[in-house]
């Protein structure tokens, strides 16, 4: 039996690495292979993409012509909307303003990355691929080659209901096993005592919503040198003349680090300065308003589950021409967006006459509960909204949004009818008690007792390791029994 492991980050990397030790002594019949961009990163790589993908660029192999014929091998695979979230190309060189790929590089790139992913299915012979949610071009492609040569393309998540990681689709956070869970669950009676983890865990919610464990590093206030950016500059030191030619992906230029934070620190200054001319507290809006909660940028939420809707500001600027008489939006600043978001981005959405900013601080307890709908592209405010009964749209694809009662919006023209139904009436109920007891019941019974979070103190500890290489373990032999 063989596991694939596909972390897109150092921390996963490493976590990885010492799974394969573990899984190794204790299921010695499972073979571990991990795949990473570059071997220079840690001894653990197996399979160093990026190094592959040089290595064919420098050949007369990877062009346009043999994207085409990729494209047609693959024909489920969309070149256009993979480029266009995958941040590297996109938002880094749009946000610090520096040099990108150009159009036939881009190309040759893809086409390089085809070929190796193919190279490395051949070669490695995985029954099982684990990964994360699909957040750019590379995954994207393995995941399609998988589908196409029969192999089972799995993400980890930390789980979005309750505590734990889940084992779900590579495109949304939903557990693998939990549509057959919670047609098992609607058959109980609501009364009964198999509900009574998730009953607490509703209750809770609707009592106080606070910041999920996956928030951990990203609802961190801002510092201005934290240990992992500092080792990430020197890193990036004693690697500049090592990559400086190369056609890898990642062609950030040397001082990024710094360029990065003092983005940040500036961004930081002037939101404090000017903030009280964009931003209002909840208790000055005295009209109907609908919510729609900013995410936290450059993430795989808006730019590979938002496809159509990716581009936040411009969402903003659709919904703001197109809401009924007498209704404004909100928009909530993401909790974890401290500095991240550019203070034109704050200013050009003040300007909308029907439209009030509110800060990352605003409790999103109280900004629901008074408003009439929420619209949001995936984010969490969406499930929160749907605990307290109310009407919500979704524009992308998220784990709560087959839930009975949601108004999924594809194209544009679907999110002008889903506005022209929003009501003034602050109380408008979407799902069921039963059908949210029943879903929330299934999503529990399907999380494993462990950590995946970055940068997390437990992440690293013998004992997540233990439980994550049980649940590999366990989980490989039972999806590949089905």
């Amino acid at each position: 039996m063989r596991i694939a492991f596909f972390p897109r980050n150092l921390n996963h990397l490493r976590l990885y690495g010492k799974l394969r030790e573990t899984i190794a002594k204790e299921y010695p019949s499972t073979d571990v292979n991990i795949v990473y961009e570059t071997s220079s990163e840690i001894s653990d790589v197996d399979f160093a993409y990026e190094e592959h993908i040089e290595s064919v660029l420098r050949t007369d192999v990877s062009n346009v012509a043999s994207l085409e014929q990729f494209l047609q091998k693959y024909p489920s695979f969309n070149f256009n909307k993979a480029i266009l979230s995958e941040r590297e190309l996109v938002f880094f060189p749009s946000y610090f303003n520096y040099g990108h790929m150009k159009y036939k590089e881009i190309c040759a790139y893809t086409a390089a990355c085809f070929h190796v992913m193919e190279m490395f299915l051949d070669s490695v012979k995985p029954d099982i691929v684990y990964g994360e949610l699909i957040l750019g071009l590379a995954d994207a492609i393995l995941y399609e080659i998988c589908k196409v040569k029969g192999v089972k393309y799995l993400s980890v998540r930390q789980s979005k209901v309750g505590n734990g990681i889940i084992v779900c689709d590579p495109y949304v956070d939903l557990p693998i096993n939990h549509r057959s869970k919670y047609e098992a669950y609607l058959a109980e009676n609501p009364d009964s005592e198999c509900f009574n983890e998730a009953r607490q865990y509703l209750d809770n919610l609707k009592q106080r919503i606070e910041k999920p464990v996956y928030m951990e590093k990203t609802g961190q206030n801002y510092r201005l040198f934290p240990k992992h950016k500092v080792a990430e500059f020197i890193r990036r030191i004693t690697q500049a003349s090592e990559n400086k030619e190369k056609l890898i992906l990642k062609r950030r230029p040397l001082l990024n680090p710094v360029f990065w934070h003092a983005t940040k620190l500036i961004n930081i200054v002037k939101t404090k300065i000017y903030g009280n001319h964009w931003f209002v507290d909840l208790e000055n809006i005295d009209s109907p308003y609908v919510i729609f909660p900013l995410h936290y940028e450059p993430e795989s939420s808006t730019l590979v589950r938002g496809a159509e809707f990716s581009d936040q500001l411009g969402v903003i600027k659709f919904i703001s021409r197109h809401l009924p008489l007498g209704i404004i939006l909100v928009v909530k600043e993401h909790g974890g967006n401290h500095g991240y978001r550019k203070p034109e981005f704050y200013q050009e959405v003040s300007h909308l006459p029907n439209v009030v900013l509110v800060s990352r601080d605003q409790s999103p307890r109280e900004l629901i509960k008074n408003s009439a709908a929420i619209i949001t592209i995936t984010g969490r405010m969406g499930w929160e909204a749907l605990v307290y009964g109310k009407s919500v749209i979704c524009l992308g694809n998220a784990f709560w949004s087959t839930m009975p009662g949601v108004q999924r919006c594809k194209q544009w023209s679907d999110l002008i009818e889903a506005l022209r139904s929003v009501s003034k009436e602050a109380d408008t109920p979407s799902a069921s008690g039963v059908e949210l007891l029943a879903f929330t019941a299934a999503y529990i019974e399907c999380n494993h007792q462990a950590n995946f979070v970055l940068n997390s103190s437990q992440l690293e500890q013998e004992k997540n390791i233990q439980s994550l290489a049980g649940l590999f373990s366990q989980n490989h032999f039972d999806v590949l029994s089905k």
